[in-house]
């Protein structure tokens, strides 16, 4: 097997150049994304991990339980049953009597949507239900872009690179 020396340098820094380019462009989304949409970040008097939320939709907006329920648990609140709900109009997270203070934390990330006591909800749940008011906009966006497609191939060397006349190094 021949190895050409310049082919194989020039091939490396192609591709180095290319990743550093690439990391570039990964840190300025980055960056913009967290100049445009920071993330509240939970109460400093609550432990948000003591609280598994539970997400139901009763939007019209498609996935957006689910969007709800990562925010949260990006917030440091256990994840719960995410599901579908009958259609509503109000937003709101239903809470046991002793996690009033958490359900109002959950509420405030979720753009002050109303609170209420169920009796029905265990002690360390949340309830939140999604109605035909709840703002998507609150919820900061996980999609992110995909890099784009590589459309350069490596070059085609003009020999084979091979090993022959190469001396072994020990």
């Amino acid at each position: 097997m021949l190895v050409d020396p310049p082919a194989v340098r020039t091939f490396i820094e192609q591709q180095v150049g290319r990743q550093a380019a690439e990391a570039q462009a990964a840190e300025a989304r980055a960056a913009e994304t967290t100049a445009t949409e920071p993330v509240p970040p939970p109460p400093a008097d609550l432990i948000a991990s003591r609280y598994v939320v539970d997400v139901s939709n009763g939007s019209d907006l498609g996935g957006m339980a689910t969007s709800v329920a990562n925010h949260l648990r990006g917030l440091g609140f256990g994840r719960g049953i995410i599901d579908n709900a009958a259609a509503t109009d109000t937003s709101v997270v239903r809470h046991a009597d002793s996690d009033a203070d958490a359900a109002q934390a959950v509420a405030e990330q979720l753009g002050d949507i109303d609170t209420e006591l169920d009796g029905s909800v265990a002690r360390g749940h949340l309830d939140v239900v999604l109605g035909a008011d709840f703002d998507p906009a609150v919820v900061p966006s996980a999609t992110e872009e995909p890099p784009p497609p590589t459309t350069s191939a490596a070059p085609k060397p003009t020999d084979p690179i091979t090993a022959s006349g190469v001396p072994c190094i020990d």
